[in-house]
């Protein structure tokens, strides 16, 4: 991928962003080291403009919108959705799609479909378009690595733009993340929004093998279509969160709070909330309400303060000294909003250890009949079924396992694939934390493998 080679519309909005926002500070500086860059030539001038861009704030808010724009007039006119077949589909936008792209793009091939359901591209990491929450691992450059090996956690093989070129903060963030998967994205793919795959059946006749069904995901629109590939990748990720019904406004998800995060004042009236899931969801839920994530939004403490925030967490220890010695670094700051096992005054944060009978009514949330003004339920996520239907096989590459395959053509990647720990990888001290069964530093580097060798 170089300027040469740009996408035509990329390259416009490129050139758009240019005459509208003054980034010539942030580029003139990065040019002066861009030899240090692991890039050759007109590659080596593309990441440092990028760079560039991702560095002024105004500058990358406008390529954020005039990509956002790109996908939205897409979606009006159902672009891919069209009788020519492609030789890739892709289902979902997120980390692995971008993997999965990015390095086929390398490797000389066209670009993939990308069928995303949402509105907005980037998966897991783009609920709010905003910083509103940190990664679990440090930001560090490289390649993907281990944990406890001092290497980077948090890449994207065959991208141009990795998480670690955008920001020096300890943690990446959220947003951070995002923007260099929906770079990716934009560079090396075409992206259909708003579309939802229903099933995957064999194609009928001479040309590519599969026929994918897919619905708008608005559900007033009755549209469908039917697309054909040669290959189909599932890149779904975590599967779909897990919701509390219609519980309306004053019940919502860890998504649909991070969300909010993109508004002027998202802790406006609030006062007693309630957090229901002490995993990692639960913890990054906590500690924006009490000002601790990377969110920039307009507040202040004398006009929104949450006076008392009960966390229905399992087995989390209900006093800091306890909190402190069994999580994490990363989350250890939570720690000072417990209570002391001495202290009298009362903390702003209690740990409530018992199963959560939550629901919604007009006035507030209700959990094990007390009142909230706000419950946050980070229950995780329910595994996506099947659309094929096929037999499931271990998919290897020189004796990696990467992927599940359905059926000749048909690959799970990521999260979906549900690659449990291998008898080697069960000796490792990471193994003991369950999350890391779907890290990106686990998981990414095999969906590019997939990519390379298909």
């Amino acid at each position: 991928m170089n300027y040469l080679t740009l996408p035509e519309r990329f390259a416009k909005r490129l050139e758009l962003v240019r005459r509208l926002n003054d980034y010539a500070q942030e580029w003139q500086a990065l040019s002066a080291r861009k030899q240090e860059l692991p890039f050759k030539g007109a590659e080596q001038e593309l990441a440092t403009e990028l760079m560039a861009i991702a560095m002024n704030p105004k500058a990358r808010a406008q390529l954020e919108t005039l990509m956002d724009e790109d996908w939205a007039a897409d979606r009006k006119k159902n672009i891919g959705m069209g009788s020519r077949p492609h030789e890739e589909i892709v289902i979902g936008s997120g980390y692995h799609a971008a993997v999965y792209c990015a390095v086929r793009v390398a490797n000389g091939h066209p670009p993939p479909l990308v069928v995303e359901q949402n509105d907005r591209v980037g998966g897991a990491f783009a609920p709010s378009r905003g910083p509103s929450f940190w990664s679990n691992s440090r930001n560090r450059p490289g390649p993907a690595n281990v944990p406890g090996s001092g290497g980077a956690l948090n890449t994207i093989p065959g991208a141009l733009i990795q998480p670690s070129m955008i920001s020096a903060d300890e943690f990446q963030s959220n947003a951070d993340i995002a923007f260099a998967i929906r770079l990716a994205l934009a560079l090396y793919a075409k992206v259909a929004t708003g579309k939802r795959v229903r099933a995957i059946t064999r194609g009928n006749g001479p040309g590519p093998a599969w026929s994918v069904s897919i619905n708008s995901s608005d559900d007033k629109d009755p549209t469908s279509w039917t697309v054909r590939g040669r290959r189909v990748i599932d890149a779904r990720g975590m599967g779909i969160e897990r919701v509390f019904g219609s519980s309306g406004r004053n019940v919502i998800t860890f998504s649909q709070f991070m969300a909010r995060m993109d508004e002027p004042f998202p802790l406006r009236g609030l006062r007693r909330v309630a957090v229901v899931g002490g995993g990692d969801s639960g913890k990054c839920a906590v500690e924006a309400l009490f000002g601790m994530s990377p969110a920039r939004h307009m507040s202040v403490p004398d006009l929104d303060r949450i006076e008392q925030c009960d966390w229905y967490a399992g087995d989390l220890p209900k006093n800091c000294e306890g909190f402190r010695d069994v999580v994490r670094g990363r989350y250890r700051r939570l720690a000072s909003l417990l209570p002391s096992v001495n202290a009298e005054s009362k903390a702003p944060v209690r740990v409530i250890r018992t199963k959560a009978d939550l629901r919604g009514d007009y006035y507030g949330a209700i959990v094990n009949e007390r009142r909230y003004d706000l419950a946050i339920f980070c229950g995780g996520f329910s595994r996506y079924e099947s659309l094929g239907g096929y037999t499931r096989e271990n998919f290897g590459v020189d004796r990696c396992l990467v992927a599940i395959q359905e059926s000749i053509g048909i690959f799970a990647v990521g999260p979906v694939a549900n690659l449990g720990f291998t008898e080697l990888e069960a000796t490792q001290s990471w193994s003991g934390v369950p999350e890391n069964a779907v890290a990106m530093w686990r998981l990414g580097p095999r969906t590019g493998l997939l990519a390379q060798r298909l």
